[in-house]
């Protein structure tokens, strides 16, 4: 499934990509910002957890990007209902 959602930043609207394919559900979109710059976001779901990932352009012309991972967990209590 494709979606897409507005940006007051970027021009049009930024693509999103929210998928079931195996081995396990994942959320993939591209946000633009001024210029040529994109920042790229992407995700699997494994049980009760998120792991995924922010990579942005680097910081200067001819600088490599910059990548964040990151992990959400979902809180037992949140699991329990």
């Amino acid at each position: 499934m494709t979606l897409l959602r507005s940006s007051k930043v970027g021009a049009g609207c930024a693509p999103m990509f929210c998928g079931e394919s195996p081995p396990a559900p994942s959320l993939n979109f591209a946000y633009p910002k001024k210029g040529n710059l994109v920042t790229k976001y992407a995700g699997k779901l494994a049980g009760d957890e998120i792991k995924g990932s922010i990579e942005r352009p680097g910081r200067g012309e001819g600088q490599p990007p910059q990548k964040t991972d990151w992990l959400a967990k979902r809180e037992a209590a949140a699991a329990a209902k």
